[in-house]
């Protein structure tokens, strides 16, 4: 559950709103509690590459909860990791990276780090657009899993299609 005593996020001086504070302070692997609370929760991999330079591994996926997209996510992490890990990771296609990966006896998150896109942002890229019909401040977290020596980012884009209707962490 979010921490209590925090009720407001605030990026650039904008609050995020309460609907979305909470799914930005959950710590635990999202796929988890939707699956506890009886949600429906489906991940469709947008695409998975290694840049041309071979130096970074690239995973990009949006989540559905309730058949709405949700999140939209992108995994980073150098060559060195992706080879560890590459049998795990050639093979998660449609599976959430959280459970099969993040979130493991062997990894540690450290601390969020929020920040909050517009469409005039250069980080508002293609794939947002598609999912946000260009219109909506996008309110995201960033994190870093440190899993055996390596390092492993998760950035993750909380969609306009969460609500306060939406179910809350």
């Amino acid at each position: 559950m979010p921490d209590p005593t925090v009720n407001n996020i605030t990026v650039l001086n904008k609050s995020a709103p309460s609907h979305i504070v909470s799914w930005l302070k959950y710590t635990k692997c999202i796929t988890q509690y939707c699956k506890e609370f009886g949600l429906s929760y489906n991940l469709k991999l947008l695409e998975q590459y290694l840049k041309e330079d071979k130096q970074i591994f690239i995973r990009k996926t949006i989540s559905f909860i309730e058949d709405k997209p949700a999140i939209l996510a992108e995994t980073t992490l150098n060559y060195s990791a992706y080879q560890e890990f590459k049998n795990i990771l050639d093979n998660l296609n449609n599976k959430p990276i959280g459970e099969n990966l993040l979130f493991t006896k062997h990894s540690i998150r450290e601390p969020f780090k929020y920040s909050m896109l517009t469409p005039e942002n250069h980080e508002y890229d293609d794939t947002l657009h598609q999912y946000t019909n260009d219109t909506k401040t996008i309110f995201k977290r960033t994190s870093i899993f440190r899993v055996r020596e390596h390092k492993i980012n998760l950035q993750e884009h909380f969609l306009p299609t969460i609500t306060k209707n939406s179910p809350q962490c």
